[in-house]
């Protein structure tokens, strides 16, 4: 075998006859040669180095190469003639390798090919992608519950090489606008945006080698977000100064944070005067002038797992009507008393149309002080009035 453009490499170059050969390498001398000629790169920024070599011996019909022994080190690529193949040799240590690697092939006469040994001085090994051991577990939270380090991927994949540098990422969320799924290293972690939101997701995992074009993905699981009960809130409720012997009447109101109770609230309260229905929220009463003047009670709103909201309250009663201006009212009094004063306004101005001279004003004091003279003499003193 003759390698290159007839420069014969000693650490490589046997003549091959009808009998199986086998061929060894020195590595001092193989990692010297390969050291000193060029090298390129592949995509995946690994060098290799190519040795063109053709067959030399012409009689031959068919030239056969096998057990083929390797003892250092180093992956080696076969292509001749699109039949090809690959073999590692080699251990995570250092060390040579003591058993046999066999690589056969078939080479014809006058075909050309090459031997390409990649990145010499780099110990290479066969890498397969990461295995999934076994699915990962359904998880659960508890609603509004941020979790980190939920679950550790690690423990349900492995790797033939890189078990301890495996990378995950997220492929598959169903609903991240409920369940926001991220990574810390290998640990899956959840946050949950929408709050009192309760239901269940699902997420699927992918780890990654130290070569990005080897993965493999996990089994689809659930996140199962579970239900909390939160407490009803009672809205506020006016304390109120009402008159006696009339019926008071209004409608509690309250909210529930979790959707599905809020149609089963029920309402009560601890006084013998307030009368509360327990479905609707209708509060009634109505004071006697026997009942006390001023009642405390509570109020309660309850769900139906128990959990409740109480405001304390304050009625009282008086004896003269008092009507309470709501705040929406329309204050019509004002608006008639201010027509009123219009209306005399334009009555005094129409009686007098027009501003009297100087002259008119001075008659008009002197008759006025005459006709006051005639009243006092006549004794009827309430026509100054008039």
């Amino acid at each position: 075998m003759e390698f290159g453009e007839g420069n014969i490499v000693k650490w490589g170059w046997e003549r091959l006859g009808n009998e199986k050969k086998r061929v060894y390498f020195d590595p001092a001398e193989m990692t010297e040669s390969l050291n000193s000629m060029p090298y390129s790169m592949d995509r995946y920024l690994n060098k290799y180095t190519e040795f063109p070599f053709r067959i030399t011996d012409q009689a031959a019909a068919t030239v056969k190469l096998s057990n083929l022994t390797i003892r250092y080190e180093y992956k080696v690529s076969v292509d001749i003639a699109e039949d090809s193949g690959t073999v590692v040799a080699g251990m995570r240590d250092n060390t040579h390798v003591d058993k046999d690697v066999h690589i056969p092939f078939k080479v014809s006469t006058g075909q050309s090919g090459r031997i390409t040994l990649e990145d010499p001085n780099v110990v290479y090994h066969m890498d397969y992608p990461p295995l999934l051991l076994t699915d990962v577990p359904d998880q659960q939270v508890f609603e509004d519950e941020a979790r980190d380090y939920l679950v550790n991927l690690d423990d349900y994949f492995t790797d033939d090489w890189d078990n301890e540098s495996l990378r995950f990422v997220i492929v598959e969320e169903s609903e991240p606008h409920y369940v926001d799924a991220y990574l810390i290293d290998s640990w899956l972690s959840v946050k949950l945006p929408e709050k009192d939101w309760n239901g269940e997701v699902t997420v699927r995992v992918r780890a990654h080698d130290r070569h990005p074009f080897y993965h493999n993905d996990s089994n689809e699981f659930v996140i199962r977000v579970l239900p909390i009960n939160d407490a009803p809130v009672l809205h506020f409720i006016q304390d109120r100064e009402l008159e006696v012997d009339v019926e008071h009447v209004e409608y509690l109101q309250a909210s529930d944070p979790d959707v599905e109770d809020r149609g089963h609230l029920e309402f009560s309260d601890d006084s013998d005067v307030i009368d509360v229905d327990p479905e609707t929220g209708r509060l009634k009463v109505t004071f006697r002038s026997y009942d006390p003047r001023i009642i405390f009670f509570n109020v309660t709103v309850t769900d139906p797992q128990g959990a409740s909201d109480t405001q304390e309250v304050r009625y009282n009663y008086t004896m003269v009507r008092v009507r309470i201006q709501e705040e929406d009212e329309f204050p019509w009094a004002l608006i008639i008393m201010l027509l009123l004063i219009l209306a005399l306004v334009v009555a005094e101005r129409l009686r007098r149309p027009y501003r009297m001279s100087e002259e008119e004003a001075i008659w008009d004091e002197e008759a006025a002080y005459e006709e006051m003279e005639a009243v006092r003499s006549s004794g009827k003193w309430w026509r100054r009035f008039y």
